[in-house]
């Protein structure tokens, strides 16, 4: 059976927005909700078959009923069967209806989304990555007796998240750190199936004498009321990270000249710009971050998981000729806000690739003159060693660079030899000792252990 891990990632941008085909029959007159809940009920009942009857002409042509069938088995053998269905939310998006449900099993909750066409066809299927239902139990380096937790609200009006400060117990003021997170709608914990790195990282870091700040992202909270087809980096990530570092500056027990910014993926390869949008900052983590265009690393990432069973199927060679097509688009001088999002990677309009058009992380980093530590994982698939050659490249005496040659993406031990799969993500782990030890060290003397 396929990799669960990987069928999420695979099918979420291998089935974007399809076109509006036209139909023989007449359109369905249910309202969306009524029919995405139809789709599940048939995927529950095993009738793959009838589930798949229901999408348009074009997602026919990329989803067969043996992969639904697949995909679908392999979330109830992975996440140990459904045990319910939640509220279905409504959303416009362009001329499509998307339904989002979270589908609840007995160890993680997945939210579906369902894109409807005009025909009241699903045109698009969509999965999250698993949010782990079971209780998270501390690793061994966290101390709970040597910080106090509190719940904040970082930014307000509209966009305002929910976040937590993680606070050392004793005589202040302390160093603080806020965590960015990488690309999806990560909560606070970037929880990924049983594991929460940002967790580890902020209970670690606290029980180290540093103050914590980690809040749920904006496309978590506020996705439905994001404009998908104008939405940039600097709406998802940017603008509230610079808020949640001026929120830490403000608080008492933080030591105004103390601040650093930690980025994790996505959020490590945007650190360098938010650390010029908020130049009080006294230093920048980076945590396995692309130094390269993402359109590239997603290219790359694909390659290497439709690669691990030494099969290329047909509709894998679909869609990596589809994502190569639209790669092609994102580097074109003919993009532009007019070009559609479904004839673009990973479902992201063109404001957002034309943002990204702009932006060298490498160069802005190498102009700022705050410290800087660069950490990777050497069996990581995601973000990988040529990525870490590119962010060496600074030639700056305050930037500091370090590599794990067992630990993954996460910065959890990976399996066996070589790159780490997507399957490991289902081992529950820690971010390891050592990463938590090296970050407290570098923020308290700006070195990290040897």
């Amino acid at each position: 059976m396929r990799r669960v891990i990987a069928a999420f990632v695979c099918l979420t941008l291998a089935v974007g927005l399809s076109a509006c085909a036209r139909q023989s029959t007449p359109p369905r007159t249910e309202p969306e909700p009524v029919l995405a809940q139809e789709f599940i009920t048939k995927l529950r009942q095993e009738n793959y078959a009838q589930a798949a009857s229901m999408f348009n002409k074009e997602l026919k042509a990329k989803v067969s009923v043996e992969a639904l069938q697949e995909i679908w088995q392999g979330l109830n053998g992975q996440l140990g069967g459904l045990t319910k269905v939640g509220t279905p939310q409504t959303e416009q998006v362009e001329q499509y209806v998307a339904i989002a449900i979270p589908v609840e099993f007995s160890t993680a909750v997945v939210t579906m989304r369902v894109v409807f066409d005009s025909h009241k066809e699903i045109g698009g299927l969509h999965f999250s990555a698993p949010q782990s239902t079971l209780q998270y139990d501390p690793p061994t380096y966290v101390d709970t007796t040597k910080f106090t937790e509190r719940e904040v609200v970082v930014g307000s009006s509209e966009w305002a998240l929910p976040g937590t400060v993680s606070t050392p117990t004793g005589i202040g003021p302390f160093p603080g750190i806020i965590l960015v997170h990488g690309s999806g709608p990560n909560d606070r914990d970037e929880t990924i199936l049983g594991n929460k790195p940002f967790k580890d990282l902020a209970q670690g870091l606290a029980s180290q004498g540093i103050v914590v700040l980690r809040y749920d992202k904006r496309t978590l909270v506020h996705g439905q009321k994001m404009n998908a087809v104008t939405v940039t980096p600097h709406d998802e990530v940017v603008e509230d990270a610079v808020l949640a570092a001026r929120m830490l500056l403000a608080l008492p027990e933080v030591d105004p000249e103390q601040i650093f910014i930690l980025g994790h993926s996505l959020g490590g390869f945007l650190a360098p710009q938010i650390t010029m949008l908020f130049p009080e900052a006294r230093g920048t983590v980076i945590l396995a971050a692309p130094s390269r265009p993402l359109e590239d690393v997603i290219l790359e990432q694909y390659q290497y998981i439709f690669s691990l069973d030494g099969i290329l199927t047909s509709i894998e060679k679909q869609h990596l000729k589809e994502l190569e097509a639209q790669i092609k688009r994102v580097k074109a001088p003919s993009l532009s806000t007019k070009t559609a999002t479904n004839l673009l990677p990973a479902g992201m309009p063109a404001s957002y690739w034309l943002y990204l058009r702009q932006y060298n992380p490498v160069a802005v980093a190498a102009s700022l003159s705050q410290n800087m530590l660069i950490l990777q994982g050497e069996q990581d698939y995601q973000v990988t060693m040529v990525d870490y050659t590119g962010w060496q490249s600074i030639q700056r005496p305050n930037v500091l660079t370090k590599s794990y040659p067992r630990l993954n993406h996460l910065f959890m031990a990976g399996e066996g030899e070589g790159l780490s799969q997507p399957s490991d993500y289902e081992n529950i782990g820690y971010v390891d000792e050592i990463v938590i030890r090296d970050i407290a060290a570098w923020v308290h003397t700006k070195e990290p252990s040897p």
